[in-house]
Formats: C-alpha cells, structure tokens, sequence
C-alpha cells in the first residue's frame, strides 16, 4: 500500500524506536526514513559487545553515521583503552552530531583525562556535556566548537591554570551548567552567557566560599536564568544582587543533601521578600531543598507567604520542592492559586535534575 512520504514521515514519529528496525525491512523506502529516526539519536552505557558493534555499524556505514545528530555514552571512565580508541573513531565519522554527552560513573571524584577521544572530531556542536577534567584537549576541542551554545561540565577545573582559556572561543555560548563555580571564571566573561546553573556539590571547596555574583555581570548578555545554592546566594547583599542581575526572569535557589545546613524556611521567606522587591523581571521562583521536607503550612502561614510573594508585581510562579513533592503557586487575575499541572512540570524537572546527578545519590537522598 502506498503512504504518501509526508505521511510516513508523521507516521515514525509515534512509532516506538523498538520497531524502527522491523519497519526498515519492509522496503527501501521505508527504510530510508525509518533508518532517520533510529539513529538520529544514540544512547548507551559503553563497553559491552553490542554496543561496540553499534559503533562499528556507524564507522562502516557513513550514511548511517550522517544521520546521527545525538549521541550520549555513559560509563567511559571504566573502558578499556581498545574500547576508547572505538569511541575516539566513531565520532571522528559523525560529522552532523549537534548533541554529545560523554559521561562518567562518578563525576564528582572523576579525575579522568581521557578528553583525547575528542581529537579530530569534525561536527560542530550545539550542545556538550561531559566529565572529563579540563585539560589541553578538552580546552582545544572547546575552542574548535565555534557553534556551541549549551555545555555542561561535570567536573572541577583541576588544573585550569596550565591551560588558558582564549577570550575569542565559544563566541555563541549562551548556556552553562557546571558543577563547580571555578568553572564561571573560565566560561562567562565576554560570552552572551544568559542561563547560568551552579550545582556545586563540594560545599566546602575554595570556590564555594569565594564566589562572587559580580561575574556574572561579565557576560555580554542580561542574565536571564540562574539556578544557585541558596547559602551562596544569601551571602550576597540584596542590593548587589539587584545590581547584577536586574534582568533575571527565572530563579532556582538550591540546599543539597551534602550541605551542613538545611533550608530555614521562616529566614528563607523574609530574605525572599526583599530579594522580590528589588528585582523586578522576576517571573518564576523555584526554591529546592535536597534535605529536609517543606513544613506543612497552616491556613495564616499560607496567608503570610502569598503577602510575600506580593512584593513582586513580575510574579507568575513560585514553586517549593523537596525530594518527595512538590507544589507550585500561579498567579491568577492577581490572586494565587495552586497549579496541579504546573507542579506535575516541575515533578518532571526534579526526575531531570536528578538524572543529572545519577552518579552521586548521595545529593539528593534518592
């Protein structure tokens, strides 16, 4: 039976990449499209055979290879020097990739210089994310990714100092995600940097302590979105922080598991209600607490938050969430209303923000 291509092509779309493979053998037509979808995007834990043969299939196949545009391996700090080489050959053959996601089983203590893998690649990336430490392979390849606008980097900056950063490289960087604050230092001045999330799961590192908001005021651009350890943030006076960010629409403020101190909520709703008053963009407010449980609120605690929340007139949302729930507030014809499906959204980013830190439960008690 004959499927108009534009049919066929809407079609794969609800198919489930489980069937991809049947659908490829029923004709050549069907295979060329189905044959998109399958490896358009690859993702799996390396080291083991079949794997490996995956790697194999897009080495021998560049066709095949030229349609990848998202390619995720965990697991590379436990592979051998074979399987690495592997690695290093099959994205040398993936010259149209967009995403790469090169993670390690424990970033946090991950020292691993195993960034050769990244020599010679051609692609030119939209988004990265990897553990490797920041060596002089890594910062060569950084520098060679003139289309990069999202990076992530799951490790400390170990040896940053043997390796300058060009000012010029990563002209298009908008996003950053990073797991140590040194990082800021490297990747935010004279970049359009707007969305900034610090994950800094060393609470008592030299960063942690000496972090200073003005760097953020070193990007070319308004920074848009922040996502922060509260007790970094705290530090700062409001008024420098008004300063710094007076563009800032979106705030995350976070307290992990591995901090010494937990969220006080009542000393958290009065720093709140002068962090809204003077910010004045501000649509969304998340506060995360990887610790403890928010403290249930009776109906005159309830009352006394949403006043708070009214210092802001930017307001849309405020959401609250700990590692088991979460509920968000929405601004509605100027009163505040509990939003199940926006809270479900949010649910959904907390299961996001744990896959991010997979390799340390420990962070978020899961």
């Amino acid at each position: 039976m004959y499927v108009p291509e534009d049919v066929l092509i809407d079609i794969l779309t609800y198919v489930d990449k489980a069937d991809l493979p049947a659908i490829c053998r029923v004709n050549k037509t069907y295979r060329e499209y189905a044959a998109d979808n399958l490896y358009r995007e690859i993702s799996f834990r390396f080291g083991t055979l079949p794997r490996a043969a995956v790697c194999r299939t897009l080495i021998d196949s560049p066709q095949l290879a030229a349609r990848v545009r998202r390619f995720e391996v965990g697991g590379v700090t436990k592979t051998n020097d074979e399987a690495m080489h592997l690695l290093a050959d099959t994205l040398q053959h993936l010259p149209s990739l967009r995403a790469l996601d090169l993670t390690a089983d424990n970033y946090i203590q991950n020292r691993d210089h195993k960034a050769w893998v990244l020599r010679n690649c051609t692609f030119k990336l939209k988004t990265f994310c990897t553990s490797f430490c920041f060596n002089s392979n890594l910062m060569n390849f950084l520098v060679s990714q003139t289309e990069l606008e999202s990076v992530t980097l799951h490790s400390h900056p170990i040896i940053i100092g043997l390796y300058p950063f060009e000012p010029s490289a990563l002209s298009k960087l908008g996003r950053v995600s990073v797991t140590s604050m040194s990082w800021l230092r490297i990747l935010i001045p004279g970049r359009p940097i707007y969305d900034v999330e610090v994950h800094d799961v060393n609470i008592g590192s030299r960063s942690y302590h000496s972090f200073d908001l003005s760097l953020l005021s070193l990007s070319t651009r308004p920074i848009l979105r922040l996502t922060l350890p509260i007790h970094v943030l705290r530090r700062t006076s409001i008024c420098q922080v008004a300063t710094t960010l007076p563009s800032l629409e979106e705030l995350t403020v976070t307290s992990n598991a591995n901090s010494t101190h937990a969220i006080e909520w009542p000393h958290v709703l009065e720093w709140l209600a002068s962090l809204l008053s003077n910010l004045h963009e501000l649509r969304d407010v998340s506060v995360v607490n990887g610790n403890l449980r928010f403290p249930g609120f009776d109906e005159k605690e309830m009352e006394s938050m949403l006043e708070i929340l009214d210092h802001s007139k930017s307001l849309e949302y405020f959401t609250m969430t700990s590692v088991v729930s979460t509920k968000t507030w929405k601004r509605v014809g100027g009163e505040w209303v509990t939003s199940t499906a926006d809270s479900e959204r949010h649910n959904l980013w907390v299961q996001e923000m744990a896959q991010k830190f997979r390799h340390s439960p420990s962070l978020w008690n899961l």
